[in-house]
């Protein structure tokens, strides 16, 4: 029998990423609401389509939880731990990305990502990655 963890993974599993649809801030926002009943925000609050709309959302709810940054926020709702938790969230460095980071949700020793395809699976990295405990 299958968790919520591995659930809600297989339910996205192939969601190719779609900026304000299926995005990494979305997914961990869906994973947050749905299996964990502690979402950080609601997503209706901060509507955004393209890169441009994406900056002006990042900012305001920034601006909103008094944070400068979208860690900030995650770290303001969630208990930032050292290493991976089953279950857990996941910031891995992404030159590509608005942030510097792309989220996702750490699960037996994996991240679990959204990508173009769909739900990409990536080794974590603790010297590199960031990780919170959202129980």
């Amino acid at each position: 029998m299958l968790n919520p963890t591995e659930r809600f993974i297989l339910r996205y599993e192939n969601n190719p990423w779609v900026r304000g649809k299926h995005d990494c801030v979305l997914f961990i926002w869906k994973y947050t609401s749905e299996v964990h009943k502690k979402p950080f925000s609601d997503p209706d609050d901060y509507p955004f389509h393209d890169l441009k709309t994406a900056f002006r959302a990042l900012k305001k709810i920034c601006s909103d939880n008094k944070v400068r940054t979208f860690e900030g926020i995650l770290d303001k709702h969630y208990h930032r731990v050292d290493l991976p938790i089953d279950g857990g969230l996941v910031a891995k460095p992404d030159t590509e990305g608005l942030t510097g980071y792309t989220y996702g949700i750490s699960y037996a020793g994996w991240g679990f990502f959204v990508g173009a395809n769909g739900i990409q699976q990536l080794e974590l990295n603790p010297t590199t990655d960031l990780y919170w405990s959202i129980t």
